[in-house]
């Protein structure tokens, strides 16, 4: 699972520099969709690295858990809630906060976040995957009220604040946060799917 982690490490990296170096990657790709693509493929493909390696690890160390002793069906099922649903619930969870924010938008006459942002978010809570979700979720809330409450004291005025740059910085802190703190938690293992 670690290779799952460094290519969203890696790829947030990516991102962040993109979005702060908007100048040297925009010679290179001028669509940012196209960033989001090549990493969600990427992870895609350490996924299916990881489905063909438990495939080939069952098939020496334990052969009676695949065909013919057993149904293909087992092995999908396994592969399915171990390794895909983390990513398909946290992908789902993105499409949610996507579709929120874009009525939130339309509803209050794009008052609350820029266009790009609708790309880096549903991205963050793809990469942190489930349940790191919900500590991103609660992450960026607090994040949010304590740089408001800072921004209004700092400015004498109620000020607007906006997620622009901090949606990837923000997914990378949450997966390394995962990764040292939280993942051997017993709260947070039956968490996960």
């Amino acid at each position: 699972m670690n290779l799952i982690w460094i290519a969203g490490i890696l790829s947030a990296i990516v991102l962040i520099l993109q979005v702060f170096f908007k100048t040297f990657f925009s010679r290179i790709i001028k669509n940012p969709t196209t960033f989001i693509l090549i990493f969600v493929g990427t992870m895609e493909l350490v996924l299916i690295y990881f489905s063909v390696r438990q495939y080939y690890e069952w098939s020496v160390h334990a052969p009676g858990l695949l065909p013919p002793y057993t149904s293909f069906s087992y092995f999908i099922m396994y592969i399915a809630t171990r390794l895909w649903a983390p990513y398909v619930a946290s992908a789902l969870c993105g499409f949610v906060w996507w579709i929120s924010m874009k009525f939130l938008n339309a509803r209050y006459e794009n008052k609350f976040f820029y266009p790009d942002e609708f790309l880096f978010a549903p991205l963050a809570l793809f990469f942190v995957g489930y349940p790191g979700v919900l500590l991103y979720i609660v992450s960026f809330f607090a994040l949010y009220i304590l740089w408001s409450a800072g921004q209004t004291i700092w400015q004498r005025e109620l000020a607007r604040v906006s997620m622009r740059y901090l949606w990837i910085p923000l997914a990378l802190c949450v997966i390394l946060i995962q990764q040292l703190y939280v993942s051997h938690l017993s709260w947070w293992v039956m968490l996960k799917i």
